[in-house]
């Protein structure tokens, strides 16, 4: 029982530190400007977690805001998104 509830305990963390550095990047975008182009691998970079675990994190999760209710997985640029440009 004691790693089950360090183990939600990091995953709180986690999710916290992600919303965090999403709201410090995407600054802008919360004061009504356009979203800036963010991947998972700069953010892993940041938070020293692999991408996988960033992915993890932030699927099924939203971010309420004045502007709306957004997928976490809308902040991120996909592959496909990546290629078109």
């Amino acid at each position: 029982a004691k790693l089950l509830v360090e183990a939600l305990n990091l995953r709180k963390e986690t999710l916290l530190k992600i919303a965090l550095s999403l709201i410090e990047y995407q600054y802008d975008f919360f004061m009504g400007k356009e979203i800036k182009p963010m991947k998972l691998d700069d953010l892993s970079r940041d938070l020293d977690r692999h991408h996988s675990t960033i992915s993890r994190a932030i699927s099924n999760k939203y971010l309420s805001c004045e502007r709306g209710i957004f997928p976490l997985k809308s902040f991120f640029a996909t592959a496909l998104d990546e290629e078109r440009e």
